[in-house]
This record gives structure tokens, C-alpha cells and sequence, in this order.
């Protein structure tokens, strides 16, 4: 029984008898190892030049019949072509380092692989095409851009990469998702519409309300004319919103960017905030929490 264990034993049954002391042998295979590893070295080599090519011909820029590619449709495509690329430089590596390396036996083996996995990846085949046809559609179509706030199939966040086969979001509770493109049903893009805030500022019934008034349409206007990061237009001062038992409730309505909408909301109202102390207008507040 120790004979079928042993290294000469092995190689016998192999057809590889004498392997182990022919030179010739030897040096063949050593020139094949030292071509996989210059392949790969190249191929990663070859990627890196690719990502660096890509980067330098798509760019934000303003094309002669008008159209203007962004800096986020910029950056996707960048994103799309490299993981193209990277593909590609993949398989010819790997087509380059198997027809290296096989011979007469190696192929007979590699035959019997590829027949035993052949029916699994012509079960897997019509998933992966559906992916690539649908993250195509989405890429020309300019239905997402790296950095949106999106919705996909429930999962909201950030658009991390936008890749042949899936998309990777960012939840902003740090989770990452990974969507494949053919399952992705409805997509909600909060990047690409505006939202209307009603921002609600309260003050005590002594304070004089004309003098609230000209205190938050000063400080307005100079919103509307230095602008906040996501703001659409100048907010709008809409009046008094409610008379409660203890303050006068004031709305103002605001339109910005959706993904916008909550940093663009809370800026306003500190800035009102401070305008009221430079004016000495007083807040309502609850002396002790009570």
C-alpha cells in the first residue's frame, strides 16, 4: 500500500516517471512558472495603465453640441470603464497562462473541468447576462451617478460603484449592499429631484412680530444671496403656522436638493438663531424642564 503513496508512485501513475530527474524536463517547467508570474505581473501592470488611461480621456467637460458631462457622470463612467478593462486584461491573462501551460495530459483533465462545470455555468450564464444588459441600460441611460442617494430593492444610501454586474451602495448606518443589476426593479434617485422643507421657528407672544418678521426676511435674504450648500432658492418666509398656548409658531419653506434636505434645514435655523440674538429677539423656553 505504501507504494501508491510514495512520490514515485505518484508520478508513475501520473505518466511522470523520471520527471524528477530530467533536467530538460525541469528547465521547461521553470520557464513556464516564470512565464505565469511575468503574465501576471504584466496583467497588473496593464490594469494600472488602464485605470490611468481612463481617468485622463473621461473627464468633466462641456462637449460642442452642448452636452455637459459632470463630474459624477464622470466619475461613473470612469468607474464602468475600468471595471470593463480590468475584466478583459483578466481573461487574456488567464487564456495566455492555460494555453502556456497545458499539455496533451493537463488537457484532457482541463476538458474533463470544463465539462463538469459547464452545466453550471450554463445555469449561472443567464443570470450574469441579465446583470450586464441591465447595468448597461443603467449606465447610458444615466439613471444613477456615483454619490447619489438612492433607493434600490428597500436599501437607501450612497452609490459606492457602479459595476457590469451589480451596485454597491452604502447605507448611512455604515452597511455596504451589493445589488446585482438584473434584480434591481424600482429605482428611487434622491439625488435627482428637489424636496420643500417647512422649517417651524417659535417665539414668545411678547415679542413684536413685525420686528420677527423683518429679523427673518433680513437673514433671507442674505441665504438667498450667499446660498447654502444644496439650496435651490431664496427660502420663503410663509407667516405665522399656529398660535399655541405658550408661542407663535412661524413657517418658512425652503426647496433644495433632497439629499440636502436636513443639513440645509438645520443651517437655517441657525442662522436665524444667531440673527435673533444680534436683534435681542427672545426664544419661548421651559425654565427647569417644566
Amino acid at each position: 500500500m505504501s507504494y501508491y503513496f510514495s512520490t514515485f508512485a505518484i508520478a508513475e501513475k501520473l505518466g511522470l516517471k523520471g520527471f524528477l530527474f530530467d533536467y530538460e524536463k525541469l528547465e521547461v517547467v521553470l520557464f513556464k512558472l516564470l512565464y505565469v508570474v511575468l503574465s501576471i505581473i504584466i496583467a497588473v501592470i496593464c490594469i494600472g495603465l488602464s485605470k490611468s488611461l481612463v481617468k485622463k480621456l473621461i473627464k468633466p467637460v462641456k462637449l460642442r453640441d452642448g452636452t455637459i458631462i459632470s463630474e459624477k457622470r464622470a466619475n461613473t463612467l470612469q468607474s464602468v470603464l475600468e471595471s470593463f478593462f480590468k475584466y478583459i486584461i483578466y481573461f487574456i491573462a488567464a487564456y495566455m497562462i492555460l494555453s502556456e501551460i497545458s499539455n496533451s495530459r493537463i488537457n484532457s483533465v482541463f476538458n474533463a473541468i470544463a465539462a463538469a462545470a459547464g452545466v453550471a455555468v450554463g445555469l449561472g450564464a443567464q443570470n450574469l447576462i441579465k446583470d450586464v444588459i441591465a447595468g448597461l441600460f443603467i449606465i447610458f441611460e444615466g439613471q444613477l451617478s456615483l454619490g447619489d442617494m438612492v433607493e434600490i430593492e428597500s436599501k437607501m444610501g450612497i452609490v459606492e460603484s457602479i459595476g457590469l454586474r451589480n451596485i454597491r451602495i452604502k447605507a448611512f448606518t455604515g452597511e455596504i449592499h451589493m445589488i446585482p443589476n438584473g434584480s434591481i426593479g424600482i429605482v428611487t434617485n434622491w439625488q435627482k429631484t428637489t424636496a420643500v422643507s417647512f422649517i417651524k421657528i417659535y417665539v414668545p407672544y411678547d415679542e413684536n412680530i413685525g420686528k420677527v418678521f423683518d429679523a427673518i426676511n433680513i437673514e433671507l435674504d442674505m441665504i438667498g444671496d450667499n446660498g447654502i450648500d444644496g439650496l435651490v432658492s431664496r427660502p420663503n418666509l410663509l407667516g405665522i403656522g399656529d398660535l399655541s398656548e405658550t408661542n407663535v409658531q412661524i413657517s418658512i419653506s425652503a426647496e433644495s436638493a433632497t439629499a440636502k434636505r436636513f443639513s440645509v434645514e438645520r443651517e437655517i435655523r441657525l442662522r436665524i438663531k444667531k440673527r435673533f440674538e444680534e436683534e435681542n429677539i427672545k426664544v419661548p423656553y421651559k425654565f427647569g424642564g417644566k
